[in-house]
């Protein structure tokens, strides 16, 4: 619907919309990009294309299918359904459009014709969407029926849309047959193929193909032609998509093969089912991602530590004291320490030996050190290595190798310096390591890691966000964060105590909606039932509703309807049965034969010796000339007759003419279901079925009628 690529456009006007551009060609028809000039919005427009070859009756169902998206898509809004905004035709053209919201964006098939590889996170949102927006149609009594990528569009925001309720049902509605085949076969559900009623678990098994699909880059169910994928799709089971290519998560196996379940009650029941569980692996997968992450941070800052806080210590201790102005003004003990350092510098050179002892150049006179005096010492290794350690102060025990008074060796002042570096570098270093600062954890442990603090800190804000999604009712969602806590910190009880409530909310809303779902399937079996006119049965389904919900007002009118026309249905068959009693107390006599059908009608099958019947009198109005007429009582064939009533003009002419057909026939007594056939040469065949209750020597008129393709029949 988005890329403008494609020819520019064949008309310039659909009723006040300005054409722009062909976007493309659908199922129905042709689609435009077109402006509204009213308020200066870009549309896109779906045009009806009836086929060039169908006759008149084939046109007009077209149109009321096309009519029937606008009106079913219509009342839907949802932010991942495409907005419906105008219905109309044009009066030039006579053509029927639906102005809808135009989407930047690409479908998926387009993406999975580029190739597009998803990552399994993105595919785990973009189904749940879709199964979020379908759930959202399936409340409204609309089921879409044609789930495929060809109908989902990802935005260049990256937003999912679905689109084309192009063959969408409402569930009350009966204009579409019961088993009639639409859809696209690939994407079909195992009730569609076989032709069996559809609900909403239908679209669910489509959006496990389109899931399936995403995930592999190749369709479950293939086949050379119609037959052999619509056989795949109702007996054999689908390649489980881990099995295909090694970076799919194994836990999608089990959510696509609920979802493609053959029997829609292994499925899931709802499309908000489908989308939590994939909420729910989306966060297990980018938790599983960022603990791989971490491990590769913690690695990489273990290999950089030591060297910040050991390396070099002794050339840094033999450098001397650095200048006030190289002092790391960020760190003030450095500065402290170098300007201590100052104030007790004085003249003279020379070095320390391990034992505390000065070297050359000899001093004049050794004097010892002040009493209390604190002096340290850098202790070198044995083998001479350049890595050298501070070591306690040792004092003097004898004058011996004691400093000039008044002086200080260089080496004092550089250890000092090195020691007050080497802190400045592991604070740097513990501060460009350390995770973002976060709020300071309840009770902090005096011997607890950088690393495990922060953890604590991540952990109570996921359950800070838990609280928050539980309390505005995302049960589900918080449950994931709790659960995610609980799984790092099992004893972690604010966890646990909102996991329990979520879990908790979760059953409540799961069971309530269970119950809702229940009594909406056994409401719409007692309306079916009541309109076949089972009253026994659709009695049964409305108490079964009524159990659940005592105050269905629905329910308690079907009850009492079904009740009444059982009673009347009792009081009729006894009535028949009070005159048969009657009749059979009568003398016997011998049986009237049928009467002669009038108009070159045949005589009607004899009627079987001892019974006692009633005549349908048939009366046909015919506005064709020539045809055939056939009835039949209780699946019993009682008429045949064919008819012309043409007229010969001349040697070679004849002239088309109408007529009545009349016949009588005799029927038995009771209820009887009267079926007519008409076919004629010039007319395709036509059927029409009547109920009746007919009582012994009753006559009563079989009234049909034909115009405009359709045959009708009352019995009067």
């Amino acid at each position: 619907m988005a890329d403008r690529e494609i020819a520019g456009p064949r008309i310039a006007k659909l009723g006040r919309y300005e054409v722009v551009s062909e976007l493309g060609k659908g199922a129905m028809g042709i689609v435009y990009l077109a402006r509204d000039p009213v308020i200066g919005r870009m549309v896109a427009i779906k045009t009806i294309r009836a086929s060039a070859g169908g006759d008149e009756e084939d046109t007009q169902e077209f149109r009321e299918r096309f009519v029937r998206e606008a009106q079913t898509a219509g009342i839907l809004s949802h932010p991942n359904i495409v907005t419906i905004h105008d219905i109309g035709e044009d009066p030039e053209t006579q053509t029927s459009f639906i102005a809808m919201e135009y989407i930047e964006g690409k479908n998926i098939k387009m993406l999975l014709g580029e190739r597009t590889k998803f990552p399994s996170e993105q595919v785990s949102e973009i189904v749940a969407e879709v199964a979020e927006a379908l759930d959202y149609a399936h409340r409204k009594g609309i089921i879409h029926r044609d789930v495929k990528p060809a109908n989902i569009i990802i935005t260049t925001d990256g937003k999912v849309k679905i689109t084309d309720f192009g063959i969408a049902k409402i569930a009350s509605s009966n204009l579409t047959t019961t088993g009639q085949f639409l859809g696209t076969p690939n994407y079909m559900s195992p009730e569609q193929v076989s032709g069996s009623p559809v609900d909403g678990r239908s679209d669910l098994f489509s959006l496990g193909v389109v899931l399936y699909e995403l995930l592999t880059n190749r369709k479950p169910f293939q086949g050379d032609n119609l037959t052999a994928i619509s056989y795949k799709i109702v007996h054999e089971d689908h390649t489980p998509p881990a099995e295909l290519a090694p970076d799919i998560p194994h836990e999608f196996n089990d959510i696509v093969g609920r979802a493609m379940a053959k029997d829609p009650w292994n499925r899931y029941q709802r499309g908000k089912d489908l989308a939590l569980a994939l909420y729910q692996l989306k966060a297990q997968l980018e938790e599983r991602k960022s603990q791989e992450d971490l491990g590769t941070m913690i690695s990489a800052a273990a290999e950089t530590v030591p060297t910040l806080k050991l390396a070099n210590l002794k050339a840094i201790a033999e450098s001397g004291a650095p200048d006030r102005e190289e002092t790391p003004a960020a760190f003030p003990e450095v500065a402290a320490a170098s300007d201590s350092a100052a104030t007790r510098k004085s003249e003279g050179s020379g070095s320390f030996s391990e034992s505390g002892s000065r070297g050359a150049p000899a001093a004049p006179a050794e004097v010892a050190p002040p009493p209390g005096s604190f002096e340290p010492t850098v202790a070198e290794s044995s083998t001479g290595s350049s890595r050298a350690a501070p070591t306690m102060p040792v004092r003097p025990i004898s004058g011996r190798g004691a400093p000039k008074p008044g002086t200080r060796p260089k080496s004092r002042i550089g250890l000092i310096a090195g020691v007050a570096a080497l802190i400045a570098v592991a604070v740097a270093g513990y501060f460009a390591l350390r995770p973002s600062p976060g709020p300071p954890p309840t009770a902090a442990a005096p011997n607890v890691e950088p690393g495990q603090q922060a953890e604590v800190v991540a952990a109570q804000k996921s359950v800070d966000e838990g609280k928050r999604l539980f309390e505005g009712g995302r049960y589900e969602e918080s449950l994931v964060l709790f659960q995610t806590v609980l799984g790092r910190d099992p004893g972690n009880a604010e966890a646990r105590q909102f996991a329990d409530k979520a879990e908790a909310a979760i059953k409540s809303r799961t069971e309530r909606a269970g119950r809702t779902a229940q009594i909406q399937s056994a409401l719409d079996s007692a309306r079916q039932a009541f309109s076949s006119k089972k009253w026994e049965e659709a009695r049964t389904r409305a108490g079964e509703v009524l159990v659940l919900d005592a105050e269905n007002a629905e329910a308690i009118k079907l009850r009492d309807d079904s009740v009444a026309q059982i009673d009347r249905t009792a009081a009729e068959k006894k009535k028949v049965e009070t005159q048969l009693a009657k009749i059979r107390s009568m003398p016997k006599s011998s049986p009237q034969g049928p009467e002669k059908v009038e108009q070159q009608g045949p005589m009607s099958p004899p009627a079987p010796a001892g019974a006692t019947n009633a005549t349908l009198r048939l009366l046909f109005e015919s506005p064709i000339s020539q045809g055939h007429v056939m009835v039949a009582v209780n699946d019993q064939i009682l008429l045949r007759h064919p008819y012309n009533f043409k007229k010969r003009s001349g040697l070679f002419k004849s002239v088309e003419g109408t007529g009545t057909v009349s016949a009588n026939i005799a029927v038995p007594t009771g209820p009887v279901t009267v079926k007519v056939w008409l076919s004629g040469p010039d007319i395709p065949p036509a059927y029409a079925s009547v109920t009746a209750s007919m009582l012994p020597a009753e006559t009563r008129t079989l009234k049909v009628d034909y115009a405009s393709g359709h045959l009708g029949a009352r019995v009067q």
